[in-house]
């Protein structure tokens, strides 16, 4: 499987998982009152560190290997910051009077955000219209 597969692979499943967090939150009536939010959390957490990593190798997959570890190690430091950005914006952006959704958008949007971005790194170019010569 191709670093890009992974990287769309990974970037799905952290949506997956930070939705079913949700509904797992929203079904319990809260924060803090289903155990299956941390296990979600975590396995969410593990697929956008993954879905970040391949991405970089992706991105550099015409390189030798060592650049492509770096571009991996790279992605995953730019993503992590902003996530931690998109999270903390996304939250202020919400009124305090959304209960447990203001402490969880930061998580969709960024899952989504992660999502669309891989999408469009990781399309095939279109083949170039032929030349007249």
């Amino acid at each position: 499987m191709s670093a890009g597969r992974i990287a769309l692979v990974a970037a799905v499943a952290t949506a997956v998982f930070w939705g079913a967090k949700a509904v797992a939150i929203w079904s319990a009536g809260g924060l803090d009152q289903s155990a299956l939010e941390g296990p979600l959390f975590v396995l969410g957490l593990i697929s956008l560190v993954v879905a970040f990593a391949a991405l970089g190798a992706h991105l550099a997959r015409a390189r030798p290997l060592w650049q492509r570890v770096v571009a991996a190690i790279l992605v995953v430091l730019i993503g992590g910051v902003i996530f931690l950005f998109v999270e903390d914006a996304s939250g202020s952006l919400v009124g305090e009077a959304a209960g447990w959704v203001q402490e969880e958008i930061g998580l969709w949007v960024a899952a989504l955000l992660t999502l669309v971005l891989t999408i469009a790194a990781t399309r095939s170019p279109k083949a170039a219209p032929p030349t007249a010569d």
